[in-house]
């Protein structure tokens, strides 16, 4: 009886992001339960990376969000799996060329993508040396927390 009142409410399901297909209160219930469980502010940011932003990618990311990339607009710029300074290699190359085109470096979006804990290898990110990166290069970033959340740290929030 519930599942058919949840269907008949929501349908089967908004198939993507909020952007696209709409908010439902059940979508920002669990919101607020996830920040609440975390101990952050109850906030969802969505962005789209489009044409013209570029993404800085560890290889070793899961097969989902290499799939996923492949249909950004997105120059994608693939450091190797945890090494901090492949990526910084890649923001210094960014810096320069954002340097020599500043007109074109103040309408590019960048990101980092990353995952807590790594589906492939197992391995966790080196989550302070990104933050510090992050932050030096003004960048944003996207970690995948599917397999982390619940699971790192005594009350699994890391």
């Amino acid at each position: 009886r519930n599942a058919k009142e949840a269907i008949a409410k929501y349908g089967v399901g908004s198939c993507g992001p909020r952007h696209f297909y709409g908010t439902v209160d059940v979508h920002l219930a669990l919101e607020k339960q996830l920040a609440d469980f975390l101990g952050c502010e109850e906030a969802c940011y969505t962005i789209i990376c489009k044409k013209g932003d570029v993404i800085f990618v560890d290889k070793g990311v899961n097969f989902a969000i290499q799939e996923g990339l492949k249909g950004s607009k997105s120059r994608i710029e693939w450091f190797n799996h945890n090494d901090i300074n492949d990526l910084e290699r890649l923001l210094m190359e960014q810096a320069e060329r954002d340097r020599k085109f500043p007109k074109l470096a103040s309408k590019t979006r960048r990101f980092m993508m990353v995952e807590g804990l790594y589906m492939n290898s197992g391995d966790l990110c080196p989550l302070p040396e990104l933050m510090a990166l992050k932050w030096k290069y003004k960048v944003r970033i996207f970690i995948d927390e599917s397999l982390s959340i619940g699971v790192i740290g005594k009350t699994g929030r890391g």
